[in-house]
């Protein structure tokens, strides 16, 4: 009987220690990082920028993995529905509300996929086409409102950010914009004249430049490093648009161990923290902005709150 207990006891100690070495030993292989939209743009960028010290930290590839379309719905479906093992993650910022666009949203972002952490702010410019009869802040509101309606505005699709800025733009300016949803060269049809506005990422904005493009608007609550000389929405008193940098953040499945979402975590403000990267995110035009899923998920929920009430309307006018 003693030697039964002692044998008994033996296996136990040793499933123990190999449920402990398993959940040690997260992560041992690649991580799929999902990006809901086409490679080259804001978010994209950046996870690309931190994906080689991810790997240093992590010990494992890093793979980006770009599954655009539908406002970015189809990447953050394809992440929901993801074993919550922490192998698939989601990078994504506002568009994940992009849903409430749809009398029934194929998923729920509030309640059907789990914040892991904050990582950038991603401000954006408004930009208007170099020979719009408009060069200043001032100037574009009394040509807009003396032109109802005519004055065009391209967004890449309705419920992206660009769509959202535009309608918090005209609710707090009082403007009739016409929107342009869904061009697939958004930026090439401001570049050629062939559309009036555009609102872009300043990362985006500022190599175009010298093209001719006016930024009449750059940055929230203050101005952005590659457009120092446009003005805030702030300075320009436009309220809705204080808040209007997008913010950025990592997503996973629900479900996932806590102690995984902690290594995952920790990751991402380890990254974060190094100075090379710190510079290498500003000099793309980010703000390192890192919160842990306690801090985030709260931003999560007021924000989509706001957006939902926001996309709903918008909708609504569609009808």
């Amino acid at each position: 009987m003693r030697r039964f207990i002692t044998v008994v006891a033996a296996m136990l100690a040793f499933a123990l220690a190999g449920v402990s070495r398993a959940a040690a030993a997260f992560p041992d292989r690649p991580i799929h990082i999902v990006v809901p939209y086409i490679p080259g743009v804001g978010a994209d960028i950046a996870i690309r920028l931190l994906s080689e010290k991810l790997t240093a930290i992590w010990g494992v590839s890093v793979v980006i993995d770009n599954r655009a379309g539908a406002s970015g719905a189809i990447g953050t479906n394809f992440v929901i529905h993801s074993t919550p093992d922490g192998y698939t993650l989601l990078v994504t910022g506002e568009s994940i509300y992009s849903v409430y666009l749809q009398p029934t949203p194929p998923y729920d972002p509030i309640k059907d996929i789990t914040p892991l952490a904050r990582i950038i702010g991603i401000p954006y410019a408004l930009v208007a086409r170099k020979d719009f009869p408009a060069s200043t802040w001032s100037e574009f509101v009394a040509y807009a409102k003396a032109n109802p309606g005519k004055v065009t505005i391209s967004t890449p699709g309705y419920g992206t950010p660009h769509h959202i800025l535009t309608e918090l733009l005209m609710r707090d300016v009082g403007l009739d914009l016409y929107q342009v949803p869904g061009t697939a060269g958004v930026v090439q049809d401001v570049l050629a004249g062939r559309l009036d506005m555009m609102f872009q990422p300043a990362s985006v904005v500022a190599p175009l430049m010298a093209t001719g493009i006016k930024a009449l608007a750059a940055g929230g609550r203050e101005r952005t490093v590659g457009l120092p000389n446009t003005p805030s929405f702030a300075e320009l008193g436009v309220t809705a648009l204080i808040n209007s940098d997008s913010v950025n953040g990592i997503f996973i499945a629900n479900g996932a161990p806590p102690e995984t979402i902690k290594i995952l975590a920790d990751g991402f403000h380890r990254a974060l923290e190094d100075p090379a990267i710190i510079a290498k995110l500003r000099d793309a035009g980010f703000n390192t902005a890192f919160l842990d899923a306690s801090q985030y998920a709260p931003i999560v929920r007021a924000t989509g709150g706001r957006w939902e009430e926001i996309l709903r309307d918008a909708r609504d006018k569609q009808r």
